[in-house]
């Protein structure tokens, strides 16, 4: 059996909320390295990036895969812990899905939360579409 690798990439600037709006955060999402375990199930990984351009820093930011995708990428709560202002952090995460999903180009809502300066809770939606 052959798998094909892949890669998919989303790159978006996000204005937050409730910063004032020449505030951002940018999202780098890729999948690669889908490698055969079994007969029905590959092995991925993904590599998230986010960077924090608000102008002052953001604490506890987790990335997570929001609707259908939480069915394969099970547990897959991205921890980007607290980025200063211009701070960049990536995070890795490997799991398994099922063969007839490789080449499935169903978008992925992401979910990004974080604490902003003042201390506020928010709440962004991404999606690869």
């Amino acid at each position: 059996m052959r798998i094909s690798k892949f890669t998919h990439l989303l790159m978006l600037a996000i204005a937050v909320p409730a910063l004032a709006s020449s505030e951002h955060v940018i999202v780098t999402v890729s999948t690669t390295d889908a490698a055969p375990v079994s007969d029905n199930l590959v092995a991925e990984s993904i590599s998230a990036e986010v960077t924090n351009l608000s102008g002052s820093e953001i604490k506890n930011v987790t990335l997570r895969p929001d609707g259908t995708a939480q069915v394969f990428m099970t547990g897959a709560v991205l921890q980007f812990g607290a980025l200063a202002d211009g701070g960049t952090n990536t995070v890795r995460h490997s799991y398994q899905r099922l063969v007839e999903e490789v080449d499935d180009q169903t978008p992925i809502t992401w979910r990004l939360d974080f604490d902003d300066s003042s201390g506020q809770h928010q709440r962004l939606f991404i999606s690869t579409e």
